[in-house]
């Protein structure tokens, strides 16, 4: 089995250090071994990166004695799978975005006051008829 690089810089004490890869080229990966980083990571969400390519990438990086991480593009099982079996020893997988979008527009809460006051103070500064500019001192 492959040893983590990332784990043991950190159990040496130390911030492992990794090298973004936005498309496939293995004379990056050597060239970043060369000067010294820890391991490689792959961009599969942003970048187009073959299985072929990836196989290429892990083989490398390992030889030279780098882990690989990987951003997959896809949550799905298949995919996910597709990126570990051709040797990605982590796996970045995107977050359900409607969970994030309703994180977004939940009203934003100051310490001391409750969701309720925090949803009536955003109205008030929303609401049609009303000046709604920061600087309204009116009670509420």
């Amino acid at each position: 089995m492959i040893e983590n690089s990332v784990l043991k810089a950190n159990r040496e004490g130390r911030k492992a250090t990794v090298f973004a890869l936005a498309f496939p080229a293995l004379y990056l990966v050597e060239m970043a071994a060369h000067v010294g980083f820890d391991a490689i990571s792959i961009d599969g969400e942003h970048g187009a990166f073959p299985e072929d390519a990836i196989d290429d990438i892990c083989r490398v990086s390992n030889a030279l004695g780098m882990s690989v991480s990987a951003r997959v593009p896809d949550s799905a099982p298949y995919q996910v799978n597709l990126y570990l079996d051709r040797g990605i020893q982590l796996a970045e997988v995107l977050a359900n975005l409607q969970l994030h979008a309703a994180v977004a527009r939940k009203p934003q809460v100051d310490r001391g006051e409750t969701q309720s006051a925090a949803k009536n103070r955003r109205d008030r500064h929303t609401r049609p008829g009303r000046t709604g500019t920061v600087h309204d001192r009116r009670a509420v």
